[in-house]
Parts: structure tokens; sequence; C-alpha cells
């Protein structure tokens, strides 16, 4: 499992998870052996565009398997961005064709926790959610440029991913555990349903 913060991009087997995505949108491609996330700022749709051709190169380099499937989320509200466009120059950037879905969050008033399972069965996610108030993160400190750290972050300007960076300490934070506080009724997070998916088939 993997935890993805604003900017940073990440690969595993199983699931990843994306805190706090308010405006900005959590992207998941599943191939046939993992998940590659990448947790996108609220951009235009040009640097989204670039950006996603970073986390092409990314997929490239560290991410096994055949694309299958591709999805984002948001709150679309907050986000302000057409979901078939943003989809579709995603797509584009990672040569990515097939079934796209991208999914409305309808939590308006504060940031999400969304959470994609791999279900290498149906190839297709389980997709889960919670407002951040329901949520309680822990969080962890890594070394710099560790070869063990999962989490890479995508560069502004030139160049395409790298290593974590943090403060002068030397570490950097990223979160570690995500589970469900007191003011959840349910004590679990909400599956995503039909009716906040739209899916699309990229050509």
């Amino acid at each position: 499992m993997l935890q993805l913060l604003e900017r940073q991009v990440g690969c595993d087997a199983t699931a990843i998870g994306f805190p706090s995505v308010d405006t900005c949108l959590a992207v998941v491609l599943q191939t046939t052996s993992e998940l590659v996330g990448w947790h996108s700022l609220n951009t235009d749709i040009g640097t989204t565009a670039v950006n996603a051709g970073k986390l092409a190169v990314y997929v490239a380099a560290s991410a096994p398997g055949l694309p299958i499937r591709l999805y984002t989320a948001t709150n679309r509200t907050n986000h302000q961005r057409d979901w078939r466009d943003e989809l579709r120059q995603i797509a584009a950037a990672l040569n990515f064709h097939g079934p796209a879905t991208a999914i409305d969050l309808k939590v308006n008033t504060e940031g999400v926790y969304v959470q994609f399972e791999r279900n290498a069965a149906r190839r297709c996610c389980d997709i889960s959610y919670k407002r951040n108030s329901k949520i309680d993160y822990d969080t962890g400190k890594t070394r710099l440029y560790v070869e063990t750290t999962r989490h890479k972050r995508l560069l502004t300007g030139a160049g395409n991913f790298g290593d974590l960076y943090g403060g002068g300490d030397g570490k950097t934070t990223v979160y570690t555990t995500v589970t469900t506080n007191d003011q959840s009724s349910k004590g679990r997070l909400n599956s995503v349903s039909w009716s906040q998916t739209n899916t699309i088939t990229i050509p």
C-alpha cells in the first residue's frame, strides 16, 4: 500500500491511496501487474498534459505490465475542469488506449481520502473514499534519495521525476497508514457508486 501526496508518483502491486484530494486530481493507471499513481495539482489543461508526459516516463521506467485501465478522481465542483478533456489529455500523454473512468467524489466542503485497490481478476480497481474529518493520517520520516523509497516526485521545469526532497534535516514526511476515526459512524471507507463515475473508451 502506497500513500501519495501532492506532486508525488509511485507504483504498488496492491493499492494506492491519495490523502486530501480536494481541487487536485488523483490519477491511477492500472497495468496487468501494478497500479501507478500520480497526485496532480489543479493546473491548467496544458500543464496537466506536460506533467502527464513526465508520468509516462516514470511508467516506462518503473511500472511493469500492460496498461489496461485509466482512472481520475476529484471533486469536480472544486476542480473545475472538463473531465472528458482531462482524461483524453492524460491518456494521450500515456499513449493509453482502452477504458478510462472519471470519478466525482462529490464532497465539496473539505478534502477527501481516496483509495484504489487492484482487482486483478476483474481487471479493474475497487475504489473507496472518506472525508478528511473522518480520517486519521499517520506519517513517517524517510531519508532523501533512499533507493527503497517508492515515492517519487514530478519535477517542475526541466526533467521528469526525481527523488523526494524535504527540509534541512535531510528527511521528508510521507503518509504511512490511514484509518477512520470516531467521527465515522460506519467505521470504514465508503465505496464509490456508479452515480459518481463516468467511463469512456479511448480509441
